[in-house]
C-alpha cells in the first residue's frame, strides 16, 4: 500500500470517528472513545483537525470582469480581500479586457467576489453622495475631489 493511499483511509478513518458523538446517537463512552482514538491517529501521523477535513474539494477560479484600464479605488483592497478570504488572486488583461481572477475553494473564491462587490458598491455610493453633498464643485476641482474622497 502506497503511503497516500494510507493517509487517505487514515483520514476517511478520522473523519468517520469523528462523527461517532453523542448527538448522533452513540454513547457518551463510545463518544469518548472515538475522540481518544482521533487523538492518537492525529499524534502518531502528525495530522491536524484541519488537514483532515480538506476533502477532495477542487479550486476553482472566480473572475470579476473591470471596466476599463484605469486603476480604481477598490484596486487597493483586492489583495487584502484575497488575504481575508483565503484565495490567491492576479490581475489578467486581454487586448478588449481586464479582470480580477480569485483562485481558490469555491465558497472562498464567493466569498472574494461578493466582497469585492459590496465594498466596490459602498466606495461608488458614497462618492455620489459627496459630490451631492458639495454642488459648488466643478470639473476638474470636482474630479479630484471625488477621487481624494474614494482613496480616502
Amino acid at each position: 500500500m502506497s503511503q497516500t493511499t494510507e493517509l487517505t483511509r487514515v483520514k476517511a478513518r478520522i473523519r468517520a470517528l469523528s462523527e461517532k458523538t453523542v448527538s448522533n446517537g452513540c454513547t457518551e463512552a463510545e463518544a469518548l472513545a472515538a475522540a481518544e482514538m482521533v487523538g492518537r491517529l492525529l499524534e502518531r501521523y502528525a495530522l491536524s483537525m484541519a488537514e483532515v477535513d480538506l476533502r477532495a474539494e477542487p479550486c476553482v477560479q472566480a473572475e470579476v470582469p473591470l471596466p476599463g484600464r484605469q486603476r480604481r479605488p477598490i484596486d487597493g483592497c483586492v489583495p487584502a480581500i484575497a488575504r481575508f478570504c483565503d484565495c490567491k488572486v492576479w490581475l489578467a488583461r486581454d487586448e478588449d479586457r481586464s479582470r480580477y481572477v480569485f483562485f481558490g475553494f469555491e465558497p472562498d473564491t464567493a466569498m472574494a467576489v461578493y466582497l469585492f462587490a459590496v465594498i466596490d458598491r459602498g466606495i461608488r455610493r458614497e462618492v455620489l453622495g459627496f459630490r451631492a453633498q458639495h454642488p459648488a464643485l466643478r470639473g476638474t476641482r470636482l474630479r479630484q475631489a471625488s477621487t481624494s474622497f474614494a482613496h480616502g
